[in-house]
């Protein structure tokens, strides 16, 4: 498996977004013109363009994009590619993992506080245990949790309606979920950000990790 990675603190330079811009279809630029915030717009065409570095090896160019298809849960795919990928962002940094070997899932957040208590039920008792500590909460171990369990939801792929609660993931290797057991591992992307990969645990995968320049695919 192959997992790219980039980041970005300020608007890219007009002549290299509209070069990016113009390698999606017209229908995936209104989508991203649709954006208001100019990082969500960032982030959501560089992760395109992780894609389609990523899926250079196995032959593709950036007109795969105009192939993507969605499935019912709305997760997107190559039609009659044997490959599946997931791309994900989060606070200035946008990854994206590609596999040969069954489905898969990412998951990056940034490291930072928030409203708890909005959080609390999303999870079990044990994982509320670990996270609530006398001082607060401990954030590294919160976003941990919150992106093994969003990085699980993605690889499965049903939408499936989840109980977050229910799902206890807290430090466990390897989870039943869905129809699979599946194997979750940490990515490191720096101190910043934590994230977390999911697959098929009936596997042994090699993940390979490369930090990419936003002047990808030039």
């Amino acid at each position: 498996m192959l997992v790219l990675h980039t980041a970005y603190d300020e608007p890219l330079p007009p002549d290299l977004y509209a070069h990016y811009r113009a390698q999606l279809s017209e229908a995936q630029q209104r989508k991203l013109d649709r954006f208001r915030r100019w990082e969500d717009r960032q982030a959501s065409l560089l992760g395109k363009m992780l894609l389609v570095e990523a899926l250079a090896p196995q032959g593709f160019n950036h007109t795969v994009l105009e192939q993507l298809a969605y499935g019912a849960s709305g997760k997107p795919y190559v039609p009659g590619a044997n490959v599946d990928f997931n791309i994900t962002h989060g606070g200035g940094v946008v990854a994206c993992v590609v596999s040969e070997e069954g489905p898969v899932g990412l998951d990056v957040e940034r490291i930072a506080p928030l409203e708890y208590h909005y959080y609390q039920e999303q999870f079990s008792t044990r994982e509320r245990t670990l996270i609530e500590t006398p001082q607060g909460p401990d954030w590294r171990c919160f976003f941990d949790f919150w992106t093994r369990k969003e990085a699980l939801i993605k690889a499965e792929g049903s939408g499936l309606q989840v109980n977050l609660e229910g799902l206890d993931i807290a430090y466990d290797d390897t989870v039943a979920f869905g129809e699979y057991r599946w194997r979750l591992y940490p990515i490191s992307l720096g101190q910043a950000h934590t994230c977390h990969l999911a697959s098929l645990a009936s596997q042994d995968h090699e993940i390979i990790t490369k930090n990419v320049p936003q002047k990808v695919g030039l």
